[in-house]
């Protein structure tokens, strides 16, 4: 596929992803002059029409859109049998990767990445359209640390007169699936703030609320478990972040935050009470397409009296700067004007003030002497 031509316009450079249905590739955009992303459906499914229905819904779809939080479609085509859509190339990474990176995200971090993720699915409602598949694998990261939300390949239309999609069909990836969803039921806006519910969820923990080995099983567990508590698995989530948590993943669709906009004002809210997290933004190695971030302050909550410790216990014995040589000057300097503390000093003027009290009972004792010699010898005068 590596340097083959599409509409004599899009010249293939590398693959970059894919998934049962198609594959994704960077490519140039020869007419323009930049770089695109081109998602071409599988040869295997070039003739199941159904897929191709599809394919073609999501390209017009998402060409519909146009918004900073949403990937662009640029153009669709078919080549022969080779059905291709043309959409903006994200320089970056999914946020998948980055929770795998991580571990878990900060509580700002996973705020700010979600009001954003909540603007993109505002502007999709707001065109009628729902998603149906949000999960971190489709919302992507660009170099200035914006996120994007792709891939509408599951998307359906809201028909004016209805705010619902068709029933009977499961569509999803099954850990990010509304209980409607996964029941069959009629799906509506609320179901798409489920799924960013379930990816808040799994940003702040670095784990999904439900697993198992079996599809059946977790989808199962969406519409009849209770969620997990999240701060049990990291206990530093602040309580406005957990009621957002809980908020959106709630069983009954009335119950949650009615609209991407409506969460995204919460969201704003509990921004505004939680104390900012002390880490430079990161960034992205735009010759590795990697991003850099920092750890999280949360990372180091459990382990920072262990990390001080491993650094006390590491951190090398530092000598004092040494000082210039002193002269004899400011020896003598010393000697005559710094009080002599030293244990030397100290003896030395034990042994000055011991001699002069010597010479001071010496005098003293001679005078004693003198002064009865004197009255001995005024005796002796006066009885002659």
């Amino acid at each position: 596929m590596k340097g083959k031509k599409l509409g004599g316009r899009y010249e293939i450079i590398q693959l970059v992803g894919g998934g049962g249905m198609a594959e994704v590739y960077k490519a140039r955009d020869l007419k323009k002059n930049q770089f695109v992303a081109i998602k071409i459906l599988s040869e295997s499914l070039s003739h199941d029409n159904e897929f191709i229905r599809r394919f073609i819904w999501e390209a017009k779809a998402t060409a519909k859109l146009s918004h900073p939080n949403v990937v662009k479609v640029f153009n669709i085509g078919q080549e022969n049998k080779t059905h291709y859509m043309v959409m903006e190339y994200i320089e970056g990474r999914s946020l998948k990767s980055l929770i795998k990176q991580r571990g878990f995200l900060s509580p700002h971090e996973c705020i700010n990445i979600a009001i954003q993720v909540c603007d993109g699915l505002s502007h999709a409602h707001q065109n009628g359209i729902i998603h149906r598949d949000i999960k971190p694998h489709n919302i992507l990261c660009t170099h200035d640390g914006q996120y994007k939300i792709t891939d509408f390949g599951i998307s359906r239309l809201v028909k004016p007169q209805s705010t619902f999609t068709k029933t009977g069909m499961v569509m999803g990836s099954v850990h990010y699936i509304s209980p409607e969803q996964a029941r069959g039921l009629r799906v509506s806006y609320p179901s798409d703030i489920y799924s960013l519910g379930v990816v808040l969820y799994e940003m702040s923990t670095g784990r999904l609320p439900f697993d198992g080995r079996e599809n059946i099983a977790i989808a199962l567990q969406h519409i009849q478990e209770p969620i997990p508590d999240p701060k049990k698995i990291n206990p530093m989530i602040p309580n406005e972040l957990c009621q957002i948590i809980y908020k959106a993943l709630e069983k009954d669709p009335n119950r949650r935050f009615q609209s991407a906009f409506e969460m995204k004002q919460a969201l704003l809210q509990a921004r505004s009470t939680i104390p900012k997290d002390p880490v430079p933004p990161y960034s992205v190695n735009k010759q590795t397409n990697s991003v850099r971030h920092p750890k999280p302050l949360s990372s180091h909550y459990s382990r920072s009296q262990e990390s001080l410790n491993r650094q006390q216990a590491s951190k090398p014995f530092h000598r004092p700067h040494a000082t210039k040589p002193v002269t004899k000057s400011q020896e003598v300097l010393a000697q005559r004007y710094i009080p002599q503390t030293s244990p030397l000093s100290r003896a030395r003027s034990q042994k000055q003030s011991s001699g002069i009290w010597e010479d001071y009972k010496n005098a003293i004792v001679a005078l004693v002497i003198a002064s009865i010699a004197g009255l001995i010898l005024s005796y002796f005068l006066l009885v002659d």
